[in-house]
């Protein structure tokens, strides 16, 4: 009996010890094949870029990168309860004829359908003179943003600096030449965080599907209910703060010394007091033309001062598709009025899109939301974007010759399909990996493959 015990125990310690081999040994493959340490796991998740000064006492960013990886019924269902937009009852229709009425005001379902966007972030958000805090623990950041010693977060806040933009952007009468930076925060809710906590492994590699979807990273298409939000803050303005932007709330954010274009490239930051003009959200709606709906909410100084800060933000429009059925898309003389773009008056003070599609702040006349992020692709294995982001956004994409120029740029689709636009290489589609619209995705990509390349 001993003797039958003693076998039993050697044969399960000599199954614990291949076991244990085996873990290690696979383990240490996969170390090999990604070629990351644990160092290089820690810069994955790193909460910013700089040194923080001695004696500094103010607001100091800490990533949220404890993604959900499976999902959790109970929290999905309240989750999903929240996310009071996908329950408002519109069809094809109501996406493919969303005209103003007479009285210029929005169809009702789609006044509600905004207003419940910006409630749901009044709910989540909280916005506060030196920063966001948050009222729903599920909110998560992107991982690789904190690599790039240029771009990458400040420690303050954890805002990125995004590309500069001329001062006339935000005061087109302004006959300053003079250039200010974009830096943005994005945030994911609980949703985003799903995709988040597939897409990026543990270790802070990006996951790829199997065979015969290799070509796509694990985790995507988002969720219906995923809410990307990015505050976008103007820094720089100094002298050349517009009139109506003074009493914009600021924050004061660790970035370059130097504004873009008054000299060489410096890598040097300070603390400076930068301005929040405006929001953006992206909301996951699969009933959409692009499967997702552009919510821009601005800055406005007629709301008085003393008012609470999320009053002072509203919506200036929406945009749930390319409208492929209007000009520049076709001809002129073939157009159809804008009818997936609705824009509230406040929009008359800043810069409309491409024949009145819908733009942000940061964009020009000829570019529109949706046409921007449809870009969000790279070369597989690089850190190169598949598509120009400024392919079909050039001046002459808004002239009488773009329907034949850019046949393709104003077309409505939905990931996986691939936009087939300008390609940035001569490369195939076979080549190429999809974001789902979300180009900030695509910049932690950029920033993961680049560390790889070094």
């Amino acid at each position: 009996m001993k003797s039958k015990l003693l076998i039993i125990s050697s044969l399960l310690l000599l199954a614990s010890l291949i076991c244990i081999y085996s873990c290690k040994h696979r383990r240490h493959q996969n170390d090999k094949l990604s070629g990351f340490t644990i160092a290089n796991r820690a810069l994955a998740f790193k909460d910013h870029i700089d040194t923080i000064p001695k004696g500094y006492k103010g607001p100091k960013f800490v990533l949220r990168k404890n993604y959900p990886i499976k999902v959790d019924s109970t929290l999905y269902k309240s989750e999903k309860e929240k996310c009071k937009w996908l329950n408002i009852p519109l069809t094809e229709k109501d996406f493919n004829s969303a005209v103003k009425k007479d009285n210029g005001q929005w169809p009702e379902k789609w006044d509600e359908y905004a207003s419940s966007i910006k409630q749901y972030l009044v709910s989540n958000l909280k916005l506060e003179k030196n920063g966001i805090a948050f009222n729903n623990p599920y909110w998560y950041n992107l991982p690789w943003l904190a690599t790039n010693p240029y771009s990458g977060r400040e420690f303050t806040h954890g805002a990125r600096y995004s590309f500069p933009i001329p001062i006339t952007q935000l005061v087109p009468s302004a006959k300053s030449k003079a250039t200010v930076s974009v830096w943005g925060i994005a945030h994911y809710n609980y949703f985003g965080g799903l995709a988040l906590g597939q897409v990026w492994s543990e270790y802070g590699d990006l996951q790829y599907m199997p065979a015969p979807n290799g070509n796509r990273v694990k985790g995507l298409p988002f969720l219906d209910g995923t809410v990307i939000h990015k505050v976008n803050i103007i820094g720089h303005l100094g002298d050349y703060t517009p009139e109506h932007l003074k009493n914009a709330p600021s924050w004061e954010l660790n970035i370059h010394k130097n504004a873009p274009g008054t000299g060489a490239k410096t890598y040097e930051r300070t603390l400076q007091k930068a301005h929040i003009l405006e929001m953006d959200v992206m909301v996951k709606d699969s009933r959409s033309p692009c499967g997702w709906v552009f919510c821009a909410l601005v800055y406005n100084d007629d709301v008085p001062y003393e008012k609470p800060l999320w009053e002072r933000y509203e919506i200036m429009g929406i945009q749930f598709g390319m409208d492929p059925e209007s000009f520049p898309a076709v001809p002129i003389t073939e157009s159809k009025p804008i009818h997936q773009t609705l824009l509230k008056p406040i929009s008359e003070k800043w810069t409309v899109g491409c024949y009145g599609r819908l733009v942000t702040f940061q964009g020009s006349t000829s570019q529109n939301c949706m046409g921007c992020h449809q870009t969000s692709y790279s070369v597989k294995g690089t850190p190169s974007r598949g598509f120009a982001l400024l392919g079909g956004l050039g001046k002459e994409s808004c002239d009488t010759t773009s329907y034949k120029t850019y046949p393709n740029y104003f077309k409505n689709w939905k990931f996986p399909s691939v936009y087939d636009g300008t390609p940035m290489f001569n490369t195939s589609k076979d080549s190429l990996v999809g974001y789902d619209f979300s180009l900030r995705l695509f910049d932690a990509v950029e920033s993961y493959e680049e560390y790889k390349v070094q």
